[in-house]
């Protein structure tokens, strides 16, 4: 094993992180968060955060201590992320989702901007999730929510290593220390420079899901406006943002990220601004665009059935294809993940070469 490779590339996916967590937990006595291994991406940089854990002894607190509350919100709130992660809670249990979206909205509007990608420190490096043979590359955008980035990606790689190359790209301003994207083109060709000059001259197919998927659209018709259209776009189930749908399953959207927020990174103050920020910066729904072959991916089962029966399938007027696949909004990127990644990957073999 390399030292300095990241985890992800070694195929390290959430659950496997969460295992790791529990087996240096045992061995070392030290209480490590369920995110310790995306925070520490490399064996090298995980090993430097232990060694310092147990040299001070105050690094971290013996497994099993429970960890001191951060900014809480109440005598009973326990949350080590942060003011605004425990307010999301809080919003949710007593359904007042859209009030603090919006003022997290606000929020985010005191952030640093980059006003170029320049500004933001060049353009984005992409994580490699596999390897293999076939000759496009299927580049995931990454989420739009607090939780998302491109480990949310390595289940979906998992079934494809040794047979197609597959890397994710971050969004600007999630991890600390990132500025945000002033406007919408900044945060666009920040992913489409590092995109490009990460692929060369090898065919780039584009996946994304849920919020991610109107990402990758936007992405889509931006490198086709740079001269570089991808060879096709995944969107899997993909619900424009004003969609009465999104609102009606807001409770259930909610609970399934944090229901899924120790398999991937901690939805602190930085990544529950951009969240809100993308939100305001890509809230239109522009036209779909033909200028490129699209697979729509369908979950077969709801969130919960609307209550007018209305039907409550994602749709996408350019899809040349549509593939309904298992699981729910949720579990076909998770239980079914095997299932969705070897659709993709069927589908993107009877590309036209």
């Amino acid at each position: 094993m390399t030292p300095d490779r990241p985890f992800l590339e070694l195929g390290v996916d959430s659950l496997a992180a969460l295992e790791i967590r529990s087996t240096l937990e045992r061995a070392t006595g030290l209480s490590l968060p369920g995110t310790v291994v995306f925070d520490h991406p490399t064996p090298a940089a995980l090993a430097r955060r232990l060694v310092a854990g147990t040299a001070d002894g105050g690094g971290a607190a013996p497994a099993g201590t429970a960890p001191a509350p951060v900014l809480g919100i109440s005598p009973t709130d326990r949350d080590p992320v942060g003011l605004l992660d425990s307010l999301y809670r809080e919003a949710v249990r007593t359904g007042r989702i859209q009030e603090f979206l919006e003022l997290v909205g606000e929020t985010a509007k005191f952030r640093p901007m980059a006003d170029d990608v320049a500004e933001a420190g060049g353009p984005a490096a992409l994580t490699v999730l596999a390897d293999g043979p076939a000759p496009e590359l299927l580049v995931c955008v990454s989420g739009l929510t607090a939780g998302g980035g491109p480990h949310e990606f390595a289940r979906l790689a998992a079934p494809l290593r040794g047979a197609r190359r597959v890397a994710a790209v971050p969004v600007l301003g999630y991890g600390r220390g990132e500025l945000l994207p002033a406007t919408p083109e900044v945060a666009l060709d920040w992913q489409a420079q590092g995109l490009l000059a990460h692929a060369g001259d090898t065919p780039v197919v584009l996946f994304g899901h849920s919020g991610g998927a109107l990402l990758a659209h936007r992405l889509a018709v931006r490198m086709a406006e740079l001269g570089s259209p991808p060879a096709g776009l995944v969107l899997a189930d993909v619900y424009a943002l004003d969609d009465p749908l999104m609102v009606e399953w807001n409770a259930e959207l909610s609970e399934g990220v944090f229901d899924r927020v120790e398999q991937f990174v901690a939805m602190d103050d930085s990544r529950l601004t951009a969240m809100a920020w993308y939100g305001g910066l890509f809230w239109t729904n522009p036209p779909p665009d033909t200028r490129f072959p699209t697979l729509l991916l369908r979950a077969s089962r709801p969130l919960r059935e609307p209550a007018d029966g209305r039907d409550w399938r994602s749709t996408w007027k350019a899809a040349r294809d549509v593939v309904d696949v298992p699981g729910d909004h949720f579990t076909m990127m998770a239980e079914h993940v095997g299932t969705t990644a070897r659709a993709v990957h069927r589908w993107i073999g009877e590309l036209p070469r």
